[in-house]
């Protein structure tokens, strides 16, 4: 991020192993910069069981489930088929709109 602000930050936070080990990951300074340079929204994409095993990530993860902001893949998927169709509604003339589940 070198500092800047976006408007939406991707944060892709994808390790996935079976003894929980996320590298990088572990530096809280990293999770701070990505989190606090989205203005307007951020997407995490991660495994939430080897994110959790580290304590910081833990703690965060916890925060965004409390709050509602955790969506499975299945829900994911499903909001992903509904914009599909909506798109091609909407190609087609037809009544579209997507709204995501969240």
């Amino acid at each position: 991020y070198q500092g800047r602000e976006k408007n939406i930050v991707l944060l892709s936070a994808v390790r996935s192993n079976p003894l929980g080990t996320v590298g990088f990951l572990s530096d809280w300074r990293r999770l701070n910069v990505a989190i606090t340079r989205a203005r307007a929204g951020m997407v995490l994409f991660g495994d939430q069981k080897t994110l959790r095993a580290d304590p910081i990530w833990s703690s965060y993860l916890d925060f965004l489930d409390e709050s509602g902001c955790i969506m499975s893949d299945e829900i994911l998927v499903e909001d992903l088929k509904r914009w599909r169709e909506s798109e091609e509604e909407e190609e087609a003339g037809t009544v579209g709109g997507f709204w995501p589940s969240l």
